[in-house]
């Protein structure tokens, strides 16, 4: 930045010139330096999706190993996952609230300490040491999405905000991509223990280095140096409509994304024919694909229409829901590996559409002071309430239709049964997300003042 010496002996209008474009420079710095914290927080979030799925990846090899029934492995996928991640929630949220903590080394402790249970999942010898090291996973995963997405509201404009949370977001399809081809292929060479130590390693060593490069990271705002308040987070979400509604909104879109991920993968080996590493291969380059177009096509159309109407922020969740319900029914009664694959291709892409533009909505009506904390109460409902409640349910119908099959009829086929009965819950979302976008305009007024219904291009 100029100094006042550097300045001093020059004419007026050239000593204003020097000063504006030192200060244009500043700000394109911290641009560059806001966008590239993004994108490592993309990669974090890569490797929260990874070792979030490998217990679907693996549910076959395990359920053989170690005797798992269904409903002990939809225990692991769902309610022992959920339990432990939302006991966690709160303490996290909290913590990258506090100002003497800070939102980076939160996020960096709740990396290394679930890569480090991942790693662990791989030692297990029984149920009760897997569903140890899932409940491990679980605590650990709890830190990301809060911090995460408040680093992200603090350092880029809300013109922006939901194009950013896209890049962000681009984690969740390319996390699937790799965890399901890579933990596949590795199941296939070397066994499901090594598949498990070697997909975790690599999230101890980021962890330091997002410590190292992003200990102070860009905000556009300045955070109140008070402690953050739980119940004041609480409070800000359970007065936002719009808020409650998108929440719900996500309870069955996670639900139904968690279960094509986890019993859809067990359905293409049990029932279609393939091996680990065949159906991780092929489903992996389906959600990597058709999800890095679906989040990043989403928070393209959510900034573009909520430029006009706010309300449009859930305009592509809304869209990505009534696309989903018959083609999934048809998906799960095909007996051809491939026909399933590409008529689950739009639901899949459809899921995605949803996230840019309602996490970009939640946090442009939540304060900086309590984003982290507030953010974690609605993770914690909705991982509850979601995948948690959705796939240990899934589990114990799984269980009740199988021994309720016609006599002759593969017990394998309860899976298949299941899963068209929880494609068609699809329409439900896609109403809540209309009822929220109802609500938004509404609420970022309240928030914002006014001016809080249009954004500034």
């Amino acid at each position: 930045m100029a100094t006042g010496d550097e300045t001093r002996g020059l004419p007026a209008s050239r000593a204003d010139d020097a000063s504006q474009a030192t200060e244009l420079a500043a700000d394109a710095a911290r641009d560059r330096r806001a966008w590239a914290m993004v994108w490592a927080l993309m990669v974090v979030l890569a490797l929260n999706v990874v070792d979030r799925q490998m217990i679907g990846l693996l549910g076959q090899p395990l359920s053989k190993d170690l005797g798992l029934s269904d409903s002990q492995l939809g225990v692991l996928g769902g309610i022992a996952f959920a339990g432990s991640y939302a006991l966690a929630s709160l303490p996290w949220g909290w913590l990258a609230d506090r100002p003497g903590v800070g939102r980076m080394t939160a996020l960096s402790a709740a990396l290394a300490i679930w890569s480090t249970a991942t790693a662990l999942c791989g030692a297990a010898q029984n149920f009760g040491h897997i569903l140890l090291g899932r409940m491990g996973v679980a605590a650990g995963e709890a830190g990301c999405m809060p911090a995460a997405q408040a680093l992200i509201a603090e350092a880029i404009p809300p013109a922006k905000l939901a194009r950013a949370m896209a890049i962000f977001g681009l984690g969740i399809p390319l996390g699937a991509f790799v965890g399901r081809a890579g933990g596949g292929l590795l199941t296939d060479l070397f066994g499901w223990r090594s598949a498990f130590l070697l997909v975790g390693a690599p999230g101890i060593l980021l962890a330091v280095v997002l410590l190292v490069v992003f200990k102070n990271p860009v905000r556009l705002t300045v955070r109140p140096a008070s402690k953050p308040s739980l119940r004041k987070a609480l409070t800000e979400v359970v007065r936002s409509r719009a808020i409650i509604y998108s929440a719900v909104a996500n309870i069955f879109t996670s639900a139904i994304a968690a279960i094509i991920a986890f019993w859809g993968m067990v359905h293409f080996q049990r029932n279609l024919g393939l091996s680990a590493g065949q159906a991780g291969l092929w489903y992996g380059i389906q959600a990597g694909a058709t999800g890095v177009i679906g989040v990043l096509l989403g928070g393209w159309i959510a900034d573009k229409l909520a430029q006009h109407r706010p309300r449009h922020y859930m305009t592509p969740g809304l869209w990505g829901q009534l696309i989903a319900p018959l083609l999934l029914v048809a998906a799960w009664w095909s007996d051809l590996w491939w026909v399933a694959l590409l008529l689950t291709t739009l639901p899949v892409m459809g899921d995605n559409l949803a996230y840019a533009g309602s996490a970009a909505a939640t946090q442009r009506l939540l304060t900086s002071d309590v984003r982290a904390s507030a953010t974690s109460i609605i993770a914690l409902v909705v991982t509850l309430a979601g995948p948690g409640a959705g796939l240990t349910l899934f589990g114990v119908v799984s269980d009740l239709i199988r021994v309720n099959l016609p006599a002759g009829t593969p017990p394998s086929e309860s899976v298949r049964y299941t899963l068209m009965g929880a494609g068609l819950l699809a329409f439900i979302p896609a109403f809540f997300f209309w009822l929220a976008g109802r609500e938004m305009e509404k609420d970022l007024a309240r928030i914002e003042g006014p001016g809080g219904g249009k954004e500034e291009a």
